[in-house]
């Protein structure tokens, strides 16, 4: 992303649609975008105000079997929309279809990979893999070994979730991986986990697209940040950087619960809430990591076994509750 630099050949607006239904960015099953090193930007904004309808007014769609590749350029993703969710990626329930996709970088900038979208209605501000059918599965990736990461962020108007990963479905996952930089998920309401998602490490060496995840020795920080989590998928976070999960304003809008949650222990640090959260928290499974544990919570109740083994101040555990 250029920051809006003036003068630099670089296009600093949206592609913009409206009176039309449509998406502004509109690309269709099983294109690919190889830019060999180039970075790409991507920026779509719908205008078309009203309920949502048929065909969809996302910023940005990218369909069924959607491959990006930048090599070691970076990737920058933006949406808008002014009656429906800002960014999707997959099928629509219209033409649901088995659907890899990937979003790869190997820049070393931070961050390789920059999703941002934002809708000015009560729907969701990114979306990945709602209507595939069985077997599909997400990889977005930064395999840079220094530097890169992963930034992901979705805006709603109304009480719905920001980011929306996955619907429930069998043999479905989605990977958001990093080898160095951080990974960011970042909802200013709720954030819905539909699929088995995996953060840090690659879940196997089971090729998405074509595209083998590449990254086993994961160092990155990962941030989650929202309001509320929603469904029932599994949650699994492996790399030797450091998780927080927290609220996106003061507190969480609902209790917090480690279900389905699960924690490499090379983890070299947890943090569960914020200072001000007053949202109840429950340890619901046992955690066993290499650095500090802190929870701040309404109360915390701690149903399972807790463990650090890195010693010292780094083996510090908080819990610390305001009833």
């Amino acid at each position: 992303d250029n920051n809006g630099t003036a003068g630099d050949g670089i296009p600093d607006g949206y592609a913009y649609r409206s009176g039309y239904g449509g998406s502004a960015v509109d690309i269709r099953s099983d294109v690919s975008l190889l830019s060999d090193g180039g970075d790409v930007i991507m920026r779509g904004h719908s205008g078309l105000a009203g309920a949502p309808g048929s065909p969809r007014t996302f910023g940005v769609w990218a369909s069924a079997g959607f491959k990006l590749d930048a090599g070691t350029g970076t990737i920058n993703i933006r949406g808008k929309s002014e009656s429906e969710s800002a960014i999707w990626l997959g099928p629509t329930e219209s033409a649901g279809a088995l659907s890899p996709i990937v979003i790869t970088s190997a820049s070393t900038a931070s961050n390789a990979i920059t999703i941002h979208g934002e809708s000015t209605t009560n729907s969701h501000g990114f979306i990945a893999n709602w209507d595939g059918t069985t077997g599909s599965n997400v990889l977005i990736q930064s395999s840079a070994s220094i530097g890169g990461g992963v930034s992901i962020t979705g805006i709603t108007n109304g009480a719905l979730d920001g980011i929306i990963l996955g619907q429930t479905g069998t043999s479905e996952s989605i990977q958001i991986l990093s080898q160095a930089g951080d990974v960011s998920l970042i909802s200013n309401e709720g954030l819905y986990f539909g699929n088995d998602s995996f953060l840090g490490n690659r879940k196997d060496g089971t090729a998405v697209n074509g595209v083998t995840p590449s990254v086993q020795t994961s160092s990155a920080n990962i941030i989650v940040r929202a309001n509320s989590f929603n469904g029932s998928s599994a949650i699994d976070v492996s790399t030797t950087g450091e998780l927080t999960i927290e609220p996106n304003g003061n507190a969480f809008s609902s209790a917090y619960s480690t279900s389905g949650l699960t924690l490499d222990s090379a983890l070299t640090g947890l943090t569960i809430g914020t200072s001000t959260n007053t949202a109840d928290v429950t340890i619901s499974n046992a955690i066993d990591i290499a650095g500090p544990i802190t929870v701040y919570g309404g109360d915390i109740a701690v149903n399972e076994n807790l463990n650090t083994t890195a010693g010292g101040a780094l083996g510090d555990m908080l819990l610390k509750a305001s009833g």
